[in-house]
């Protein structure tokens, strides 16, 4: 079964704790037979943290708690994150962050810098019943050990961390459907944060300077991502990660057909924003989400399983990346940039697309 560590580490950077610290040992513990899989994650609510699942077999299960806490503790020790900042400007911090996340839980206590806890394990996507939240589980820990190597690799100068999850992304997207439409929900996202953040246009601007006089490069970027796609790639690890998502999608598709797949909805978040202590202000849509609201295509398309699937391991991705590092200005970036890729792919842009399924439904 699976145990849960919070690894509790203020220092914004996780790097050495995740390279230096969790790496070698996890991959001691699982040489020695005493690991079978593990999972990783991060949280920032009750003080920044890195969460990380285990499993081992029940003959192994006290052994591993007592090598892993031995292990880890005598670590953190060595190496502590040492960041200076007081409990009222964190949690400042914190209900900003629960505003915007619709975060509900408790935002204390906020347990201390270089801590180590043990707590009941969690499943890493909750609220959605228990097929998907297992299939969560599934992703998580088939590509944890697999972001260690890829952060190790890049960290080592190996490739550029923003390269690399910019083609994982990409590949993601064109596995999941229609090109046209399948990069709506890293749009949405980015939209969002914008409107919010980007009140000036300022970096909407840059983004759009920057694809703008990148064309050819992006668009050699999606054959890159079709090899990969089809079994292909000259990255080997990277080969591994999709090969990981088209199977998992293969799953969900199923469960999507089955009407098994269940995914947060604006009707579920509804309670969620009602019991937030502290609201973020209201924005006004972007032309975006005015838009896919009021689309007869937009609707067709967001029930089709290859876009819930889509939302689905987008979810997760997000939720990984964040452990290396991927803070929300960078990923609305990445994001910003397949999406435009995407759209320069099949040469049109997303407002082009819908009006074409507009006119197709009429």
């Amino acid at each position: 079964m699976w145990h849960t560590w919070h690894v509790v580490y203020y220092r914004p950077d996780k790097d050495a704790l995740l390279l230096s610290g969790l790496k070698p040992l996890l991959e001691r513990l699982t040489a020695e037979g005493t690991l079978e899989r593990f999972s990783l994650r991060t949280r920032w609510r009750q003080g920044p943290r890195v969460i990380v699942d285990l499993w081992a077999r029940p003959e192994r299960e006290d052994a591993l708690a007592r090598d892993f806490e031995e292990g880890i503790r005598a670590w953190v020790a060595a190496h502590p994150s040492q960041v200076e900042i007081s409990p009222e400007q964190m949690l400042a911090q914190h209900r900003q962050l629960a505003a915007l996340e619709l975060e509900t839980e408790p935002l204390e206590p906020l347990h201390p810098d270089n801590s180590v806890l043990r707590v009941p394990y969690q499943s890493p996507y909750t609220g959605v019943g228990p097929v998907t939240e297992r299939m969560a589980q599934e992703f998580y820990a088939e590509a944890s050990p697999l972001l260690l190597e890829l952060l190790q690799r890049a960290r080592e100068g190996q490739a550029r961390w923003q390269d690399v999850l910019f083609q994982i992304l990409l590949s993601l997207t064109l596995l999941n459907g229609d090109l046209r439409y399948s990069h709506f929900s890293l749009r949405s996202h980015c939209e969002v944060f914008l409107q919010r953040f980007d009140t000036k246009r300022e970096l909407r601007q840059k983004l759009e300077a920057y694809v703008q006089g990148h064309q050819e490069q992006l668009l050699k970027t999606v054959e890159v991502a079709r090899r990969y796609v089809e079994g292909g790639g000259e990255d080997p690890l990277l080969r591994q990660w999709i090969a990981l998502c088209a199977r998992l999608k293969k799953t969900l598709t199923e469960l999507a057909v089955s009407g098994e797949l269940t995914l947060p909805t604006k009707e579920s978040f509804a309670p969620r924003r009602e019991a937030l202590e502290y609201k973020a202000a209201p924005i006004t849509p972007s032309e975006f989400h005015k838009t896919v609201l009021h689309s007869r295509s937009f609707q067709e398309v967001s029930t089709t399983p290859d876009f819930l699937t889509m939302r689905c391991l987008l979810g997760w991705h997000y939720g990984i990346f964040m452990l290396a590092g991927l803070v929300p200005l960078e990923r609305v970036k990445l994001g910003y940039l397949v999406s435009r890729t995407a759209e320069l792919s099949v040469g049109s842009t997303w407002a082009e697309a819908l009006e074409r399924g507009e006119r197709a439904t009429r």
